[in-house]
């Protein structure tokens, strides 16, 4: 007896193999549609690509265009603006000439002259104070400050030298004279006699007070700025103690306002009245004074007291005066004061009295 099949349908071998084929055959048609669409979608954005290349190099080349045809206009631009210059005619001297003269042309002005500043005057004078080296009624046209004056005057300085010498007066009177005060004096004065008995020197050869007609040759000071020329001593005053001679002669340099340009004549005592160490007596004056110390005992080989004495000292301290540079060519003698301008209308009236009498 046949078996029967539990299946609802009995299939038989050829159906299943045609059922199989059928399901693959159904499968590969998917598969190959899958693969279209994949391809399509493929070949789309490859064409979106290349156009937005093409898109892209199109612009780059147009703006490459643009710059380039901006680069050949200026080019072209400067070109023509040189050709322009080098087509201008550089003028002929002729015409060059012609529009200078059309110009109206501005004048020069003619550079005034700065003068030359005039040296301002100096107003000079020296002043001489001390031994006068004379005798009392001799005549001071021939005193040396008189003939420092006529070398001063031939050598073109115009100075005034005033004299204030006073002879036969010791250092002490000279003092008084310039106005030290009194007390200074008499400090000075006090031991003077015992200095004096010491050296063995007689009191009538040696000044040890101050002259008692004093006030009547002290005359008003108008040469307080007048470079001082000091010459005391000779006659004593000092003891003989040449440390108090220099004090008493910066005593009297102090009476003056000028105190920078002066000059400090030494002059060695008589050797008949005091024997000194002249060279105790120079090396003290020169410690003290330096350049502005000259000795006239050694510029001199005539008597003190004679004329052609007095000529050599004058010459002595007019050379001293130049060597310090004291001397000045734009200097003008101060103007008399008025008492030394009285004085000569006084003198010139009695001149002109004396010649109506003889007439």
């Amino acid at each position: 007896m046949p078996q029967r099949n539990n299946f609802p349908y009995a299939l038989k071998k050829t159906d299943i193999s045609r059922t199989i084929e059928l399901l693959f055959r159904s499968q590969k048609n998917s598969y190959g549609g899958i693969n279209m669409a994949k391809r399509v979608l493929l070949f789309i954005i490859s064409l979106v690509l290349i156009a937005g290349m093409g898109t892209f190099i199109g612009l780059k080349v147009h703006k490459m265009q643009n710059t380039q045809d901006q680069l050949n206009a200026q080019a072209q631009a400067e070109a023509q603006q040189e050709a322009v210059v080098t087509s201008t005619p550089t003028p002929t001297p002729t015409e060059a000439v012609t529009s200078a003269s059309s110009v109206t042309e501005t004048p020069t002005p003619t550079p005034t002259e700065t003068p030359t500043p005039t040296p301002e005057a100096v107003a000079a004078g020296i002043s001489i104070r001390g031994d006068s080296f004379d005798t009392d009624d001799a005549d001071q046209s021939i005193g040396y400050p008189a003939k420092l004056q006529t070398i001063l005057k031939d050598n073109g300085y115009d100075y005034t030298v005033e004299d204030n010498t006073w002879n036969m007066s010791g250092s002490l009177s000279q003092m008084a004279l310039a106005g030290v005060s009194d007390e200074d004096i008499q400090n000075f004065i006090s031991g003077h006699a015992d200095k004096i008995a010491a050296l063995g020197v007689e009191g009538s050869a040696t000044e040890t007070t101050v002259r008692d007609d004093v006030d009547q040759y002290k005359k008003d000071r108008d040469d307080l700025n007048y470079i001082p020329v000091i010459c005391i001593g000779y006659y004593g005053g000092w003891g003989y103690d040449v440390s108090e001679l220099v004090e008493q002669e910066k005593k009297i340099l102090a009476t003056y306002t000028n105190q920078e340009k002066y000059i400090v004549c030494g002059f060695y005592p008589d050797s008949s009245v005091v024997s000194i160490n002249t060279d105790d007596y120079d090396n003290a004056q020169i410690s003290a004074f330096g350049d502005h110390y000259i000795n006239l005992s050694l510029h001199i080989d005539e008597a003190a007291y004679s004329e052609a004495g007095h000529e050599q000292m004058a010459q002595a301290i007019y050379q001293k005066l130049s060597d310090l540079g004291y001397l000045d060519a734009n200097a003008t003698a101060p103007a008399e004061s008025s008492s030394d301008t009285a004085q000569s209308t006084e003198e010139q009236a009695d001149a002109e009295n004396t010649d109506a009498t003889a007439a």
